[in-house]
Order: C-alpha cells, then structure tokens, then sequence
C-alpha cells in the first residue's frame, strides 16, 4: 500500500468541499458535496478494498458512519452559539456527478439534509471543521440562502471556522435596542448624573432646572451623532479630559459663586463637551456595524432623554415647599463643592492613568 499512499499524499495536497444551506421561515436545506478521497482519511474503515474511493456497497454499509461525521463536524444551530442545534434528516446521500475519466481523488459525495420546525428560524450559527485532522487545509465554499435576502458565499477553514447570521429584520431590531440600553446606562455616567445634580441646584426653579437640562440633553445628543460622524478627526484624548473637567468647573462654580443662576447656555455647551466624547467613544466599537447609524440614533436618542430626565427628578428631589421654590442655599453649596472633589479626583484619574474612567 506504499503507492497507493505516496499518490494519496501527491494528489490531495488541497482538501475542498462545497455546501448550500437554504432556509425559508422554519424550513432548511443543507446540501454538502465532499471528496470520496477526504471521507476516506477520516473513515478508514470504510474502504475495504483500500482502493482509496467507496463503491455503492461500501456506501451503503458505512452510510451511518459518513452522516454521523458530519453531522458532528458541519454543526448548524438556530440563532447565536447557544441555539438549538439543528439535525437535519438525510434524504440524499449519493455519489455526485459520477464520470468514469474521473481519477479517485475527483470524485464525489452529495449529501442533502431537511430540517422543518413551526417557529421561523431565527438567524444562523454554523461551525465548520472537516477533515481538520487528516487536512488541516481543508476549504468549505458555502453559500447562504435565506429568503429575501441577498445569497452570502462564506469560505470556512481553520482560520475561519464560524458563520453567524442574522437576518436583516432581526438584526436591526437588536442593534437598535441594545443601544438604546447602552445610551440609557451611558446617562448614568459620573459625568452626566454629576451634571444633572449640578443643573439642579444652580438653576432657582425646578422650570429653569427642566430648560438648562433640556438644553444639555439635546446638545448631549447631537454631539453624540456629530462626533461619530468626525471620530476619525477628533481628539479623542482631549476630549476625554475635557469631558472630565465639565462637573468639577460648573460644580465648583456653583459651590463659590453666585446662586441662582441661569444655566441653559452652560448647560448646552457642557452638553456638547460629553457629548462629543461619548460619540467618539461610541463609533470605536461600530466601525464594522453595517447598522451604525441605526445605533448612533438609538444611543443618542436614549442618552438625551435619560440625561433630561435626571435633571427633572433631582431638581424635584432638592427643592423645598416654600414660596420660592428654590433649594436651601447650603444644600447647593455643600452639594456643589462636594461635587466638584469627586469631580477633580476624577479629572486627575483620567489624566493619569488614560481610559481608567470610562465604563
């Protein structure tokens, strides 16, 4: 068997497959065609004539053996890596296009699986890895077809074993909710809960409290989409610090100035300082988003209205029943200047150690 060996070696040195997955609402056909040749490597036993290809007979006995190989390395599972794994039934299994000039190593397998359930499929998550051990080289050329969207050719290999799909629908929802989460928790930051609290006991009534905030949360939100546009041209650094220093100046203020005081303008324009950092911060992560924008949207959106909302709540919670409606004056400034001390050591954080605050 020394021959048929050292012509093994010379005429597979590239193991390839080609397999179609198609899906429509809870129906998936998976079709594989794989070299006789490849089988054979993995599943030795299978040759009894060791003439290095199967004939109908060795086919038939070692069916289960060949489906029970793939199925353990060609594993398909609806939705992410924990989903339901998907078994299709085989109802094909033959050799493929049979041509009598076709040397051993040419020739083929052809295998179809059906897999039907109620629910719609969700989304995809195949892993590939055959014949990694007899040929770590191997190529799968896939192509995904899922129903009213465009075909999606994935080549799996040892480099790139997985495919995770999503429909379009599907996706898009997701991106858009998960950001609209993220934006709602991104308020909840030092930096914007510190400025609500500011907002709220500078401003001399809960109304004038409820404007500057409108005004930093939509300045807060379109800085956000502005800086994600122009993340490639900011200073990303510059306006970490900046951000930083924006609760501990207007605290500080507020702590040994004057009190009352207007605070729109201010709070617009501490609004577009976090703002900005946020969105810088925030187009990082989505530079291979193809939904983007969706996310700047959904996050901008969230951020904006969470920020508002905080400044209205704390300026309720500050203000006494009395005929001014204003806070005591040593609430605002014991608050303020406690404030600003977080705010500074903070400030002096992130100019120390760079990213140290960031979520």
């Amino acid at each position: 068997m020394l021959l048929p060996a050292l012509l093994l070696l010379a005429l597979h040195a590239n193991s390839l497959s080609a397999s179609r997955i198609e899906v429509t609402g809870g129906r998936l056909v998976h079709e594989l065609e794989i070299q006789t040749l490849s089988v054979v490597e993995v599943l030795p036993e299978l040759d009894r004539n060791q003439d290095l290809a199967l004939d109908p007979d060795e086919r038939a006995s070692g069916e289960d053996a060949i489906v029970d190989y793939v199925r353990r390395h060609y594993v398909i599972r609806d939705g992410g890596p924990e989903g339901a794994r998907i078994r299709g039934r085989l109802v094909l299994l033959r050799e493929s296009s049979p041509d009598a000039n076709l040397t051993f190593a040419s020739q083929r397998l052809l295998l179809r699986f059906e897999h039907e359930q109620e629910q719609p499929l969700t989304g995809l998550n195949v892993e590939v890895s055959l014949f990694e051990t007899t040929s770590p080289g191997h190529r799968d050329f896939c192509l995904l077809a899922w129903a009213q969207h465009p075909d999606l050719p994935w080549t799996f290999s040892v480099e790139a074993p997985v495919l995770a799909f999503e429909p379009v629908s599907g996706r898009l929802a997701k991106v858009g909710l998960d950001h609209v989460r993220r934006g709602a928790l991104g308020a909840l930051s030092f930096e914007l809960l510190g400025l609500a609290a500011v907002l709220a006991l500078a401003c001399g009534s809960v109304r004038a409290a409820r404007i500057a905030g409108l005004s930093a949360a939509v300045a807060c939100g379109g800085a956000v989409l502005v800086a994600c546009a122009l993340a490639d041209v900011l200073p990303e650094r510059l306006l970490e610090l900046a951000a930083a220093l924006v609760v501990p100046y207007a605290a500080a203020e507020t702590a040994f100035g004057r009190t009352p005081r207007p605070m729109a303008l201010e709070g617009g324009l501490f609004g577009i300082v976090i703002g900005s950092a946020e969105g810088v911060r925030l187009a990082e992560g989505l530079s291979q988003e193809p939904f983007a924008p969706v996310a700047m949207g959904a996050y901008a959106l969230a951020l904006s209205g969470t920020a508002w909302l905080l400044v209205a709540v704390i300026a309720s919670a500050v203000r006494v029943r009395s005929g001014d409606g204003l806070a005591p004056r040593w609430l605002a400034r014991s608050g303020s200047a406690l404030l600003a001390a977080a705010g500074l050591w903070r400030f002096a954080r992130s100019a120390w150690f760079p990213g140290r605050n960031r979520p």
